[in-house]
């Protein structure tokens, strides 16, 4: 079974910002990951995982939690 609950995020407007951010963070590597996707060729996920996790990871600065 698969519970599903829809919120709505009251932020101030630092927060949203911070959010606005972080999103925007997200994008660039998902547009990142999505060209090397397309020029290797890869559609394995744990191939992709061991090519680029750390990469990305660094690069844009992310973590687990974002």
């Amino acid at each position: 079974m698969r519970l599903i609950t829809k919120i709505k995020l009251q932020a101030n407007s630092e927060q949203k910002l911070l959010l606005k951010q972080t999103l925007g963070v997200c994008k660039e590597a998902c547009e990142f990951v999505s060209s090397i996707v397309f020029l290797s060729n890869t559609k394995n996920k744990y191939d992709l995982q061991k090519l680029l996790y750390h990469e990305v990871k660094e690069d844009f600065n992310l973590s687990a939690q974002t």
